[in-house]
């Protein structure tokens, strides 16, 4: 019971003193130095909100998409998507980095115009960010590099002929 506890405890040990430290935004923080003290032993660790969906891993895209089979695996990429982006309109101070194109294109397929308009806010605020852009967030270690060529060309090209384009270029 303990070893399942221990994480958990550091988890929340580390949000409490990020809590207590000043305020530290995405895309610069102060030297360390100025905000926690002179020790030299410090470390500053940040925390990346961001997406590993897996593609295919262990369920078909519909299932992971939808949520269902939650026997082989809990996950709704749907919802996911859904709470991020409603949490980033809820939260302006919160930034999201989202991954895999193959699921963002299947729910940008199906919004309406005021979540897509949302959503190019989203972006535009720098709130919402695509990274590598692939179909799928790739194992580098194992993939063959036409294979991640291909894959990331495919989820740059998607979000450069959809009306997405303003999201990557932004």
């Amino acid at each position: 019971m303990m070893k399942r506890l221990v994480p958990a405890l550091l988890v929340l040990l580390l949000f409490a003193a990020i809590s207590q430290a000043a305020k530290c935004g995405y895309d610069s923080c102060p030297d360390s130095e100025s905000w926690i003290g002179q020790r030299a032993d410090t470390k500053v660790i940040h925390l990346v909100a961001h997406t590993h969906d897996d593609v295919g891993w262990l369920k078909t895209v519909d299932q992971y998409y939808y949520g269902t089979k939650s026997y082989i695996q809990r996950a709704s990429v749907r919802l996911i998507i859904d709470s991020v982006v409603s949490a980033l309109a809820s939260h302006p101070h919160r930034k999201f980095t989202y991954v895999e194109m193959e699921f963002f294109s299947k729910w940008w397929a199906l919004q309406q115009n005021e979540t897509r308009a949302l959503v190019h806010r989203l972006v535009r605020d720098g709130q919402l960010h695509f990274v590598l852009a692939g179909v799928s967030m790739a194992d580098e270690a194992a993939v063959n590099y036409d294979d991640s060529i291909n894959q990331l060309t495919w989820g740059a090209n998607y979000l450069k002929v959809t009306s997405t384009r303003s999201l990557i270029l932004t």
